[in-house]
Formats: structure tokens, sequence, C-alpha cells
């Protein structure tokens, strides 16, 4: 009897180590460069990336991939990332966000001269969803919100570095479209008032 359970401990201890190693792939330098290929993968295919950040559970959606082979094709190529996205889908957008947000730390704002203005415009053009900016900030990353504002997830999927602004740091970014909007609105040789 005691041989016998000293025999499945040490079956149960050479099984371990290759079933850690498995599950831990995140920790290993290869792929944290497949998490970077996802990363870029979605950043050179925005609907792709807007579709996933609002509901991660379309990578592992047959219909879904059917009509986004460009993903399929990618899932294929890095099944580390397949596996863990069939794992919990949730997990690894989050971990791209991370990264991405970890990335772009060191490199200060995101959001460009042009991308500023076509969001002040974009949000001229719909009142209503810079009143409720105004109000509620997260509101933009609310998948509710989203849902029942399609031009609004629709801009977001053709702007991604606004996307990701608004993702980490809403106020911050719809603070600076009113400092930018100012100016554009003042009527021309208006003066600045001094008191």
């Amino acid at each position: 009897m005691g041989t016998r359970a000293f025999a499945v401990l040490l079956l149960l201890a050479l099984a371990a180590p290759p079933m850690a190693a498995a599950h831990d792939w995140r920790d290993d330098d290869l792929t944290m460069q497949q998490l970077e290929a996802f990363d870029r993968y979605l950043d050179d295919h925005p609907n792709v990336a807007g579709d996933l950040r609002r509901d991660p559970r379309l990578a592992i959606n047959r219909g879904y991939l059917e009509d986004h082979p460009g993903l399929r094709s990618f899932l294929a190529d890095h099944p580390n990332i397949r596996a863990e996205i069939e794992d919990d889908p949730y997990d690894v957008m989050s971990e791209v966000d991370h990264h991405r947000r970890h990335e772009s730390h060191g490199r200060g704002y995101r959001i460009d001269e042009t991308d500023l203005r076509a969001f002040d415009r974009f949000l001229d053009d719909h009142p209503a969803v810079r009143h409720d900016l105004r109000g509620d900030p997260w509101l933009a990353r609310s998948w509710r919100y989203l849902r029942n504002h399609d031009s609004f997830a629709d801009f977001l999927d053709d702007h991604p570095d606004i996307r990701d602004e608004l993702a980490e740091n809403p106020r911050a970014l719809l603070d600076a479209v009113e400092r930018h909007d100012r100016p554009v609105h003042r009527p021309h040789g208006t003066k600045k008032k001094h008191r």
C-alpha cells in the first residue's frame, strides 16, 4: 500500500510540470511576442478589435470566425493565444489592453491633433453623445451604451487610439476636446477679455 501511494505521487509529480508550463504561457518570452503580434493584428484590423473589445467571446464563435478568415488564420498560427482565448476570452483581451497601456505609458498622450479634431467634430455632430459623456465619461466604456449608440461605436472602431484613450482615461480626453473646442468656436476677431 505504501509503494502504491508513492507510485501515484511520483506519477503526479512527473505530470505536474508540463501541465503548469502549458498554463503559464504568459510568463514565456515567446508568448509575450505572440501577445504583441495579437496586439498588432488588432491594430491592423480595428473593426475586429472593436468587436472583440465589446464581446471577446466572438473570438471563439464559429460564425464570427467564418466571417473573419484573417482572425481565424491568425489564431491557427498562434495556438497558445487560441488556447487561452478558448479558456477565457475576457482575460486575453484584458491582457492585450494591459499590454497596450503599458507599451504606450512612456510615450505620453496617444491622440494626435487629427484624431482630436475628428472626435470634436463627431461630438459636434452628435450633441446627445457629447451631453451624455460630459455627465458620465465612463459611458464610453459601457458595452450597453455603445450598443445603443451605433454611430459612436462605429466611430470608435474607426479610431482605435481614441477608443483606447477613452478606455484608459475618458475624463482627460474629454477635457482635451473641450480645450480644443474653445478657440474653434470663438467668433473671428473676438479678443479674450482680461480681468
